[in-house]
């Protein structure tokens, strides 16, 4: 009897237990409550496999509780926060260990993982005047005051940086649109010097110079080698240019031309080079008789000139006219042997200059006598300015 009522209860607990809620709290038969029971078992499986990480994490967790990893990793998956944890700490020891926490903030140490070996170097050794500066700079007692001027503000301060752009990084000075920095980023900090940060202002600003003249050396035949004979002493000319200077708090940091104008050219100086093995005055000249270069010869022998003059009057015609008689320049207007400019000057020796070839040489000579002295002089500037 006993044991007919503990059955009985029994049954009444799996009744109500499993009974769906919306049943009537009734007893069930024997297939129902396993049925009830089977669904209750699976339904308990399908939870635990779906929370299947979500249980192993809280069991380490459980049994953690007093371990260090606890307190960096919610558990031992390999997931994308634990890797980035785990890489964070590695970097953060890696600073600790070599000393670079206050290079990588002033940004001289390129590479955050690379040794401070600056601070290895001791004040006797030597690598270097890069390293010895460098090495200088570190040291405190090597600061140097400098002026600041920042928008008109003056300060003076005191800074171990090398050059004013490590000192402007420093400080955190940035240069904003339309702004410019005096001196340039790359200069040297001195004891005293001073750094300005301001707006770009622009001048004009005009000047003379002067213009080098050049030096020409020209072979003439008529001097033994070794000689030489200055035609043209040379002389400068001038200039008159005008430039854009860009200032800062007035001081200039750069300057570009903007016009130029040629007051007055400059002239070469001409100097003729000897390259006659033997000289002599009296030049071997030979000349068809009745040529007209025997007529030209004949009127410098007049002139108290020799051969060697006839060598550079023979070049300087022969590149002018080929010692033509009609030759004319139809641009410039220059006309017969000589190349007379204009052509009616020769008129002064004849009327009948347009054909005669001896009024054109009389006229030529005169012309060489009066302005050069010599045709080999003549000569010498042609060859200088392609014009006598």
């Amino acid at each position: 009897m006993v044991k007919s009522e503990h059955s009985e209860k029994r049954k009444q607990n799996w009744s109500v237990c499993f009974a769906p809620k919306n049943m009537k709290k009734e007893l069930l038969s024997q297939d129902e409550i396993s049925h009830y029971q089977e669904v209750y078992i699976e339904n308990i499986k399908r939870l635990n496999n779906e929370n299947v990480g979500l249980t192993d994490k809280f069991t380490y967790a459980r049994k953690n509780k007093t371990s260090f990893l606890h307190f960096l990793f919610d558990d031992m998956t390999l997931s994308l926060v634990n890797v980035m944890k785990f890489l964070i700490i590695v970097f953060l020891c890696a600073l600790t260990t070599t000393h670079i926490f206050a290079p990588i903030l002033s940004g001289k140490v390129p590479f955050a993982l690379a040794f401070n070996f600056r601070r290895s170097i001791s004040s006797n050794q030597s690598f270097g005047s890069e390293s010895s500066a460098a090495s200088s700079r570190a040291d405190p007692s090597f600061a140097q005051n400098v002026t600041v001027i920042i928008h008109s503000e003056t300060t003076v301060q005191n800074t171990t940086e090398a050059t004013v752009g490590e000192f402007l990084k420093s400080k955190k000075i940035t240069i904003g649109y339309g702004e410019g920095v005096y001196p340039s980023t790359d200069t040297a900090i001195g004891d005293g010097a001073v750094i300005a940060v301001d707006k770009i202002e622009y001048r004009s600003e005009s000047a003379t110079e002067k213009l080098a003249h050049a030096e020409q050396r020209v072979d003439e035949p008529t001097l033994r080698k070794g000689q030489e004979n200055v035609v043209s002493a040379g002389e400068d000319g001038l200039s008159s240019s005008t430039y854009i200077v860009k200032q800062v708090a007035g001081h200039e940091i750069s300057r570009s031309p903007f016009t130029t104008t040629v007051l007055k050219e400059p002239v070469a100086r001409v100097i003729q080079i000897g390259t006659a093995d033997v000289f002599t005055n009296g030049i071997s000249v030979t000349v068809a008789s009745g040529d007209v270069k025997q007529f030209a010869l004949n009127q410098l022998r007049a002139k108290g000139m020799g051969n060697e003059q006839f060598t550079c009057l023979d070049r300087l015609w022969q590149k002018e006219s080929g010692w033509r008689v009609d030759a004319g320049n139809t641009f410039s207007g220059a006309y017969g042997i000589p190349q007379a400019m204009p052509g009616w000057k020769m008129a002064e020796f004849g009327s009948d200059w347009r054909d005669n070839p001896e009024v054109q040489i009389r006229w030529g000579i005169s012309y060489i006598a009066r302005r050069y002295g010599t045709p080999c002089v003549a000569w010498s500037h042609f060859v200088a300015k392609n014009w006598y």
